[in-house]
Parts: structure tokens; C-alpha cells; sequence
């Protein structure tokens, strides 16, 4: 092949040193490999420092080279043995490294084979080949590499991998490793790759190497546990809560010294490193305390409890809710709190100061009015805080958690309908003058059910449910729609009565009609649902499990899928016996009923 004037220019580029080296090279074959276009060309070279990687690439009128020897005179060396080597392949040179002494390597297999390989198999070849040119390029395999041949190699890290003592030299020898990598990890590869595949000549490669790894890593470990300082003693750790009305720290103390309050974020980081390493050693309620203000640090990103805050408040009574903590939360004065069984409840009471107020007080289980503001812990059961003792209390009507233990609010608002509705919620007694102008009046859901059939195709049947809410004298009659609860009848008043109607059985029948599918109809003003194959065993279970408080009305069909099963049996009798003929008779016998004919 005879240069251009691009060519020329890069090979006068050189020192003649490098350029004599370089000669030197190419003659004595130590391009081991070269392959690309006319644009870009990478090769490996092998001289005796070392083997070197090698590129070139044309921009323009100008070759520029790149190679991974570090002292200039070899890499100037390698470039101009890579020139000249293409220039004596010309038209020759491979465009992949994927060839075995220019045979491609997929004809090598089907030579050796002595047939075509089919479309599966080529493909994996092709995938080989593929890593092979990355290799080259790149001078690393990976771990995303090898789940490529097989999706059950594990990924473990995305560093190079280390699979062979000295770089492969061609594609069959790069497969060989990679074959032998699959063999350690007890993995498959397909069975034709076995045609190029020598795991004993690449076992004898590798033993010398593997065992100088094994001495390497073993060397490393020990001088790893040599050099290792003493391992230091873990740390006996108790932590309690301080806790007053409108503040709570949790405090640590390390092996018996003082307490110290977690108020720093470095101080809070270094426990917890500690806790994740096993450093710690604490009792069972000083890791929930622990495991609790972390978790709380974490999402709140405060290191103390502003009790003015719902998210501490809340975190309070997960704790006062825990028996193993009592003597682990004090207060200022190191005093354990006191959490008892007795409620607090609220009392409407008229007040002779006040007369167009009425007063509403919190008392105790006693009936002593509670004197001083308390806290207020919200949670599914609602706490309150005093300075030594957490009491069971009414349900919450305040957004804010500083409760004052007594409020007046003006009787206009309370003698009315949603004033007293409004008692009977948070759980206060009336006062003496509203107890006799009240009825409480309990209501209870009743479901009235029917199959209907053609509602929405001659041959369909649906379940249609009238849902009403009735009071046990019929006082008050209620129906569910769309929109909520409607009322139906009120009888009449007397006089200035107000009435409470307690609700806390209704609340459960959205629910218990979405269980069974049923959906509002405009049309019908009633719940429907589509009777199917399935439906008599979904409804008798769903049936059986309705509350006892309910009332419950159905048509006969409906009854019938709750009631027991018939018991029959069936016999044959021979009748008018003939030598040809006779007759066959079925006789049905049910248990207590007495059959008529038709």
C-alpha cells in the first residue's frame, strides 16, 4: 500500500529512534492485533517493557495516534509499528478483532462443528464478539458485561473484573477466560461453545496466578488484623425522657456518668453511629426510647419535642403508652410520671357568676375539677399531660394542645340542637338546667332487601337495598342516598325539648354496602347490586356477619340462600316387570315433606 501524504507527514513525525524501534517492531511481529477503517485504527503491541494499546485516528489531512506507554520514545515506537503494519495489511485489515487468524470466529465454530449454527447460537456468538471489541477498546470486562452471556451471573460491583493473569490475545483465548469464569461460579454456557473451549489448558494458565492471589489476599488479611487497634469496649448506654408541660429532651447517659440532653445534631449523629455499629450496650425501654426519638429526629429534623407541636405531642403518647417505660420519663424534678386508668371527663355546668354562660370544666374520675391546664397528647385514645401524672381522657374538640380546665361558652350556643349533639360527642354531662328539655334518642341502620329482576336487561337480577336509620319507637326515620343521611319523618316535639340522636351504629354501613358491591341509583332512590354466579355464597357470608343491632328485612328469595339445605334422597323402583320390558320409576323422598303429584 503506498502512503498518502497524511501517512507520511505522521511518520516523519517521529524521532528516528522511535521510527528504528518502531521498524524493528512491525518486522518482528509485535502488532499482535489491529484492526478498524480508514478513519480509525487501534492495535496492541508487544515490545519487551510491556504491552501497549495503541490508536489512530484521521482528522482532516492529519493522523493523530495515542498510546498507553508512558515514556515517549516506546509509545512513539508502538504508533509508528501500528502505521506500518496497516500499511502492509492495506485492504486486509480487519474491521473488528473478532477474528482467529483472520477467520472469523463463527465460521471457526462451524468448521469444527461441521454445521451451521442457528439463529440462538449465532447470537450468542455475536454477543461474545461483542464484549470482545469492547475489551479491546476499553482494556476492562465487567460485571454487566457477563450477565450479558448469563443472566445469572451476580452483579456485585461495577469495578473491572480481574479473570485472567495476562491479557487475552485474541477472541478464542478471550472466550476461554470468560468460559472458565462461568465454570467457577458453577454457571452454564451453551454446549457448542465447547468446540473452542479448553478449560484444562486455561485451568494450568490460571492455578499459578490464582494461587499468588489466595497468598496475596491471605498476606492482606493477616496484616490487616495485625495492624488492627484493640477493639474498643462497648458502651454501657441508659436513656430516659425529661418531660415538663411545654417541653421533652430525651437524655443519654454512658457508662454511669452524667446525663447529657440531645440537643446537638453531631451529638445525636454520634450516638447513632454508635447504636448502627453494636457499640451500645442498653436495657430493653432505653432502645424503644432510642428507636422512637430517632425516628421522630429524623422525620421532624428537631432534636427536642416542642409540646406545642402535634407531631411531639404525638410522639409523647406512643411513649406513655409503653408499661416498660414507666421510671424512664421524669419530669424537672426527676420524678417518675404517674399514668393512670382513671379518665378525665368533661362537665357543662350552669354557672351562678355567669348566667348567660355555661361552664364547661374537666374533672376527674372523683369529680374534682381539675385546677390547672393540661396537655393534650392526641392518638387514637387521647392522654393528658399534668406536671407528674398522664391520665385517659375525653375525646379531643380543641386544636390547640394546652387545655384549660375550664371554658365558658355562651348558653345561646349550647341550647340548641348541635350544642347539646356537641356534649354528647366530647362525652360532658348536661347541665341541671338542660337535663329534663333533652332526649337522647339511639338510632340503628336497617337494611330492607329484595331481588328485582329486568332492571337493566330482561334476563338480569339485581339485589335492591332501601338503607334507613330508624329510632327503636319510630321517633325519628332516616334514609341513606348519594349525599349523605336524609331525613324521612321527625314526630313532633314538645315544647322546647331538644333532641341528641347518638349515630355511632351508622357509621359502619358504608362500609359494610361497599363489602357487598351495592352502589347508589339515582332512579330507584335505593342501593343496587348485580346478582351472579358468585353472589348467593358472597351474600350469605356477608349476611352472617352484619351486627346484631341491625335490622334486617328480606324477600323469600334472599331467605332462601341463608336458610339450611334440603336434604333429599332419591331411590328407583321396577315396575310391571315383562320379559322385554318394564317400567323404571323414580321415587324422591325430602326429610319432612310429603310430595304431591303435579
Amino acid at each position: 500500500m503506498n502512503p498518502d501524504r497524511a501517512t507520511l507527514n505522521f511518520l516523519n513525525s517521529f524521532a528516528e529512534e522511535s521510527r528504528n524501534r518502531g521498524d524493528d517492531l512491525q518486522q518482528e511481529g509485535a502488532v499482535t492485533q489491529i484492526f478498524g477503517n480508514h478513519l480509525f485504527i487501534q492495535g496492541r503491541v508487544e515490545d519487551e517493557t510491556g504491552t501497549f494499546r495503541t490508536s489512530l485516528r484521521l482528522q482532516g489531512n492529519r493522523w493523530f495516534g495515542s498510546c498507553t506507554a508512558e515514556d515517549e520514545t516506546i509509545a512513539g515506537a508502538c504508533l509508528y509499528a501500528t502505521m506500518i503494519e496497516r500499511m502492509h495489511r492495506g485492504e486486509d485489515l480487519p474491521e473488528s478483532p473478532n477474528e482467529f487468524d483472520d477467520t472469523p470466529v463463527i465460521d471457526l465454530i462451524e468448521e469444527k462443528l461441521e454445521r451451521e449454527l442457528d439463529d440462538k447460537e449465532a447470537d450468542f456468538v455475536s454477543k461474545v464478539e461483542k464484549r470482545y471489541r469492547r475489551y479491546v477498546i476499553e482494556g476492562e470486562i465487567h460485571d454487566h458485561d457477563m450477565v450479558r452471556l448469563n443472566p445469572r451471573w451476580e452483579i456485585v460491583t461495577y469495578d473491572p473484573l480481574e479473570l485472567w493473569p495476562m491479557p487475552p490475545g485474541d477472541i478464542l483465548e478471550f472466550w476461554n477466560y470468560l468460559a472458565y469464569a462461568f465454570y467457577k461460579k458453577r454457571l452454564p454456557f451453551p454446549d457448542f461453545m465447547n468446540a473452542v473451549t479448553d478449560l484444562e489448558a486455561v485451568q494450568k494458565k490460571m492455578k499459578d496466578w490464582e494461587k499468588e492471589r489466595e497468598i496475596a489476599e491471605w498476606y492482606d488479611r493477616i496484616e490487616d488484623v495485625n495492624e488492627r487497634p484493640p477493639q474498643e469496649k462497648p458502651i454501657k448506654s441508659e436513656f430516659r425522657i425529661v418531660s415538663t408541660m411545654n417541653e421533652a429532651r430525651v437524655e443519654i447517659r454512658e457508662n454511669d456518668g452524667e446525663w447529657l440532653a440531645l440537643r446537638e445534631k453531631n451529638d445525636i449523629e454520634r450516638i447513632a453511629n454508635l447504636f448502627s455499629s453494636a457499640a451500645l450496650r442498653m436495657d430493653a425501654p432505653s432502645q424503644v426510647i432510642w428507636e422512637h426519638y430517632f425516628a421522630f429526629y429524623k422525620n421532624e429534623d428537631t432534636a427536642t419535642m416542642d409540646l406545642d407541636t402535634e407531631p411531639a405531642c404525638r410522639f409523647m403518647n406512643r411513649l406513655f403508652r409503653q408499661p416498660a417505660l414507666k421510671g424512664y420519663i421524669v419530669n424537672l424534678d426527676e420524678k417518675f410520671y404517674k399514668v393512670v386508668k382513671d379518665k378525665l371527663k368533661w362537665v357543662c355546668e350552669d354557672d351562678p357568676y355567669y348566667p348567660e354562660n355555661f361552664a364547661l370544666q374537666l374533672v376527674t374520675k372523683a369529680g374534682n375539677n381539675v385546677s390547672h391546664s393540661v396537655r393534650l397528647l392526641p392518638g387514637r385514645e387521647e392522654l393528658y399531660q399534668s406536671d407528674e401524672t398522664v391520665f385517659p381522657g375525653p375525646p379531643r374538640w380543641l386544636e390547640d394542645t394546652d387545655v384549660m380546665p375550664r371554658y365558658m361558652i355562651p348558653k345561646l350556643v349550647i341550647d340548641s340542637l348541635e350544642g347539646v349533639e356537641f356534649l354528647r360527642k366530647i362525652g360532658a354531662t348536661l347541665p341541671e338546667s338542660l337535663k329534663k328539655r333533652v332526649l337522647d334518642l339511639d338510632l340503628y341502620p336497617r337494611f330492607e332487601m329484595r331481588i328485582e329482576q329486568g332492571l337493566t336487561a330482561a334476563e338480569t337480577e339485581h339485589l335492591v337495598m332501601k338503607v334507613l336509620a330508624h329510632e327503636k319507637k319510630e321517633r325519628r326515620t332516616e334514609k341513606l342516598k348519594k349525599e349523605g343521611w336524609e331525613l324521612v319523618e321527625q314526630k313532633p316535639v314538645k315544647g322546647k325539648q331538644l333532641l341528641r340522636f347518638a349515630r355511632e351504629e351508622l357509621y359502619p354501613v358504608p362500609e359494610l354496602l361497599t363489602e357487598m358491591g351495592l352502589t347508589y341509583d339515582d332512579k330507584l332512590e335505593e342501593f343496587k347490586t348485580r346478582v351472579t354466579k358468585l353472589f348467593p355464597e358472597k351474600f350469605a357470608e356477608w349476611a352472617q356477619n352484619l351486627p346484631k343491632t341491625m335490622d334486617v328485612e328480606m324477600d323469600f328469595k334472599l331467605k332462601t340462600l341463608l336458610a339450611d339445605p334440603v336434604t333429599a334422597a332419591i331411590r328407583f323402583e321396577v315396575v310391571n316387570q315383562d320379559i322385554e320390558w318394564f317400567d323404571l320409576k323414580i321415587v324422591i323422598d325430602v326429610e319432612g315433606v310429603d310430595l304431591t303429584k303435579a
